[in-house]
């Protein structure tokens, strides 16, 4: 593969934009949008479902499935600083773990302050498809204790700062993503970041993250 043909693949943004040389997966938010025709995943995201919409959402997912050719599903997960009871994003994400499981699409995970809650869910339900951790940025033992179960993660923002950059230089490259979610920069300038805190060209981490992209995506 030449240079001028390798993509910067944006795993997760919430921009439609396209960027010359950029690959995006667009995240749809299940009640917010629901569309076809492009790189998506799709997913109940814990701050937008309700005791009241709980429900719908499960079916407008499912619709949305077997009408459109997500990726994969999510961002799912569980939230412990937005208002949406917590009995209620486990039924969410309960659902949606078992629907990927249905479906054998990868999993994207929106976490927040409850890494054990969500690492318990996934084993009770002993699920099989690929994890995807978005936006990580916590520390080095956490990043390794996810690792270890398998799980993948996709660094962001975060990566501006030189603590994320280490906790980066500390992972195995053949379980890294890089995203936008969306802010106004472009994810080429984490490719550069993350490949002079690897000490490798950036080419090698396109090529690496491209077979990441294909191992979990099927």
């Amino acid at each position: 593969m030449s240079k001028k043909n390798l993509t910067y693949i944006d795993f997760h943004t919430h921009r439609l934009a396209k960027e010359p040389g950029v690959e995006g997966i667009f995240n749809q938010i299940i009640g917010k949008e629901s569309k076809g025709g492009f790189l998506h995943s799709a997913g109940i995201h814990p701050w937008y479902v309700t005791e009241d919409n709980l429900q719908l959402l499960k079916l407008l997912l499912t619709d949305h499935i077997s009408q459109h050719d997500a990726l994969a599903i999510g961002e799912c997960g569980l939230d412990k600083i937005c208002p949406t009871p917590m009995e209620v994003q486990k039924e969410a994400f309960l659902f949606q773990i078992d629907l990927a499981k249905q479906i054998r699409k990868p999993l994207i995970i929106h976490c927040v302050r409850a890494y054990q809650e969500v690492m318990h869910l996934l084993e009770s339900q002993e699920n099989q498809v690929p994890v995807v951790f978005h936006g990580f940025n916590k520390h080095r033992q956490l990043a390794h204790d996810l690792l270890n179960a398998g799980y993948y993660l996709s660094f962001g923002k975060s990566l501006f700062q030189e603590r994320i950059q280490q906790v980066l230089a500390s992972c195995p490259i053949d379980k890294i993503f890089l995203e936008t979610d969306g802010e106004p920069f472009s994810v080429k300038e984490l490719y550069h970041i993350s490949a002079e805190t690897l000490g490798i060209p950036v080419e090698t981490l396109q090529r690496q993250i491209i077979q990441n992209y294909h191992a979990i995506i099927t």
